[in-house]
């Protein structure tokens, strides 16, 4: 395993801060979508990137919620273009983050665009659900950037090193991805206007048969998927409550169960109440924060499977090391 200075330990900090507040302002702007989208205004602004021709317009409360959303928007592009510079000006950033900031650019620039044809094709439901999943690809590439240069900066006596069965690391990582194909389905359920398809909780209409119906399916779906995962994360959380976790999935053991009662019970509050705007504000909130949770978790478990790889050759080297120095120190018979 490459050691690295103290002073290039400083640079993956610095580098690690500005990932995490880029990955933070995207949470931000994920959550501030889903209240743009549930106060109806993201058509507050008829046309991109200006709103009214104006870089600050006249304000009411949805021109405001979406003029707000376009700045810390920019803000973000602000941030990556500063990454960006540093990647380029710094050979020892450039080679473990070359590929990612790559790819971050890429989803960036969709983003960009997918947000403009948002305004610009009348919240076409396709692009509206694009529009979110995109922005979680993209946050999942930053976290990932952001704990592998935070890693990086860490020195490797001080690293927390726990070894995680296979069957723990394989749970966390495919309910990370499950909570990510629920999450783009919420957001299909609400660029659709399927929220209040089934006016009752937990049937459609009184029956729990997937309704020929495309909203009502749509809202079956979303549902099946959250009894899903609720048994999934209850039965992780069982399993990995009996054996020693790294710090973030023991985090994930704890909360994520509750975060998924919590957010049943929002959707619950979502349908009897027809979608009350903190309410459904509230959901997607919710539903990225369980994510994040995840991803954390999945990242440091993957992340220490490959820490003990490394760990594994050290101890095999010095072994062979020793046994060298014990061969060389018997006397030898003529």
């Amino acid at each position: 395993m490459h050691q690295y200075s103290e002073h290039e330990r400083a640079d993956f900090r610095r580098f690690s801060k500005l990932l995490t507040w880029a990955a933070s302002l995207t949470f931000g702007l994920i959550c501030l979508g889903s209240l743009v989208r549930a106060s109806n205004s993201g058509l507050s602004c008829p046309d991109w990137p200006l709103c009214y021709g104006k870089a600050v317009p006249l304000f009411d409360t949805h021109i405001f919620l979406e003029w707000f959303h376009r700045v810390v928007a920019a803000s973000l592009g602000c941030l990556m273009i500063t990454a960006g510079v540093k990647l380029m000006r710094s050979r020892l950033l450039r080679r473990p983050f070359a590929l990612q900031l790559s790819a971050s650019a890429v989803l960036l620039s969709i983003q960009i665009v997918l947000g403009g044809l948002t305004v610009l094709k009348l919240l076409d439901p396709a692009t509206v659900s694009a529009h979110l999943v995109n922005a979680l690809l993209f946050f999942t590439v930053l976290v990932w950037m952001a704990m592998r240069a935070h890693s990086l900066a860490t020195e490797p006596d001080t690293q927390e090193h726990i070894p995680t069965p296979l069957s723990i690391r394989a749970g966390f990582i495919a309910l990370t991805f499950l909570m990510f194909v629920q999450i783009g389905i919420g957001g299909t359920v609400s660029s659709r206007y399927a929220g209040l398809a089934c006016p009752d909780f937990p049937t459609c209409n009184g029956s729990f048969i997937l309704p020929p119906n495309l909203p009502q399916a749509l809202q079956m779906l979303h549902r099946g998927f959250a009894l899903m995962l609720l048994i999934y994360t209850c039965c992780l959380s069982t399993f990995g409550s009996r054996i020693r976790l790294p710090s973030s999935a023991r985090r994930a053991v704890r909360l994520v169960p509750l975060l998924v009662l919590a957010q049943i019970g929002l959707g619950m509050i979502n349908i009897y109440f027809s979608l009350p705007i903190w309410a459904s504000a509230l959901h997607l909130a919710n539903a990225a924060a369980l994510y994040s949770l995840l991803l954390l978790a999945s990242i440091d478990l993957l992340a220490q499977r490959k820490g003990y790889h490394h760990i594994a050759i050290s101890r095999h080297n010095s072994a062979a090391e020793g046994g060298k120095r014990f061969v060389a120190q018997l006397p030898t018979t003529h």
